[in-house]
């Protein structure tokens, strides 16, 4: 009888023993799941604030453009009237 109770005792400490085992890797393998979707979630919010810096980007440079077209009238209005004046000056 008392080596039906060892066996039964081993029996059951083999089995508490391979399922923390078990246990374990699954632990394991949800922790490299979770590890990468943590990345993921990183990823596309860079990915995210890069194209919010890169419309940023586009719109200063479309007022850039917008801004040297408008120098550029007032630089040729100015000389004309630079011109203008020097003319009624001579005359």
């Amino acid at each position: 009888m008392l080596c039906i109770r060892q066996r039964f005792y081993q029996s059951n400490n083999l089995f508490i023993i391979c399922s923390l085992l078990l246990a374990a890797g699954f632990i394991l393998q949800i922790k490299v799941l979770y590890n990468s979707h943590q990345k993921q979630l990183r990823l596309t919010e860079y990915k995210q604030r890069i194209n919010d810096v890169s419309d940023t980007l586009n719109s200063v440079e479309k007022l850039a453009n917008h801004t040297s077209s408008l120098m550029k009238k007032i630089e040729k209005a100015a000389k004309i009237n630079r011109f203008k004046r020097n003319r009624l000056k001579v005359s």
